[in-house]
């Protein structure tokens, strides 16, 4: 495996973007390579919002199952959702010929993986931008790009793509001072409720399930109705808040997939949930959201905006290195999660639905 990433990095990738004559689009259109998650997804839409205020034609690579997302926001867009990691450019080619333009006038990588880079080389364009962090070059990555924005370890992602964007010149000033931003809300048609997200991809980024549990019942007994959120995979959770459903009073909303997922965001009228990716959706959309906060790196990858309230306890071990052990915190206690009461997010999710909704 090695040995064939060394290959496509510096025979394939290297040899079509530094020493093959570079093909100059018809046309200036832009490629965006995505390849990260959902919450890196949700922060990058605002910043791509605004490059599409120069109405030039944008596609998008991005991370299977995450098509939906950039499709609704961009419905122009030719979107191309990427599975594999095969490091192949005949693969590759094969992948986005069927759907891509032919050539760019720029592409610009804002996940900083190799394979992103990698997968950015094999279409044809006239110039690369991408983003290392610090002086991290990503075995290899580095060479694909003809300009690189070097991130601060503990710099905003939100940051970072506004400064990847302002290395193309004509961008410049455009992406220089960019705010932070949410975008606006949608209308809620149905029933309004609380949408209550327990889950998370890597468990130490969870409040206690059985946390969640009593907060759901004081929250029906103050008559507020709510939804639990919990992917059809996360077996462990769908057991147990289904025995806390209430009718009338907390439901569950079972998703399979990311168009489940924005439907139940979407109707919201306030979202509470982990630092992971369906807090950053709720946030797009321009939701009120309270976010509790545990492990992750807070500087680097919180939501940002003026309706975000983030429950988060000083700890000493803040960012764990995640995923070190698969199912428990390095520390084994996860004092940062479990040490937010569920007096304060009781109180903070009332004080949340006054400032949507007059007091009942």
């Amino acid at each position: 495996m090695q040995l064939q990433k060394f290959y496509a990095i510096y025979g394939q990738g290297l040899w079509k973007t530094k020493f093959k004559r570079k093909r100059i689009s018809a046309e200036k259109s832009f490629l965006i390579v995505q390849l990260a998650s959902l919450g890196d997804a949700c922060t990058l839409v605002p910043t791509i919002k605004k490059l599409a205020e120069n109405n030039l034609p944008i596609d998008i690579i991005c991370s299977a199952g995450l098509e939906p997302l950039w499709s609704a926001f961009f419905p122009s867009a030719q979107v191309v959702g990427f599975a594999s990691k095969k490091w192949s450019g005949a693969y590759v080619q094969s992948l986005v010929r069927k759907s891509l333009r032919s050539s760019y006038e720029a592409v610009f990588v804002t996940s900083i993986h190799p394979y992103a880079g990698f997968v950015a080389s094999q279409v044809r364009a006239a110039s690369r931008y991408g983003m290392i962090e610090g002086n991290r070059f990503y075995k290899g990555a580095r060479v694909f790009y003809d300009k690189v924005y070097r991130a601060a370890p503990n710099e905003h992602v939100s940051k970072r793509f506004n400064g990847l964007f302002s290395l193309y010149e004509p961008f410049a000033k455009q992406f220089e001072a960019a705010a932070v931003q949410s975008l606006s809300p949608q209308k809620i048609k149905d029933r309004k409720y609380v949408l209550v997200h327990p889950g998370a991809k890597w468990p130490p980024r969870r409040w206690p399930k059985e946390f969640y549990g009593e907060l759901l019942r004081r929250l029906a007994n103050d008559g507020v109705f709510c939804k639990v959120l919990v992917n059809q995979a996360e077996t462990d959770l769908y057991e147990f808040f289904k025995s806390q459903v209430q009718p009338g009073k907390i439901e569950m909303a079972h998703t399979r997939d990311l168009m489940d997922l924005m439907a139940a965001v979407a109707g919201c009228t306030v979202f509470l949930g982990n630092d992971s990716g369906p807090s950053h959706l709720a946030n797009l959309y321009g939701k009120p959201i309270i976010v509790l906060w545990g492990p992750g790196n807070y500087e680097r990858i919180r939501p940002l905006g003026e309706n975000v309230s983030i429950i988060i306890k000083e700890i000493e071990c803040r960012p764990c290195r995640q995923y070190v052990r698969e199912k428990f915190c390095e520390r084994g206690e996860n004092v940062c999660l479990r040490s937010i009461s569920v007096e304060e997010v009781h109180r903070a999710v009332r004080e949340k639905l006054q400032t949507v909704r007059p007091a009942s």
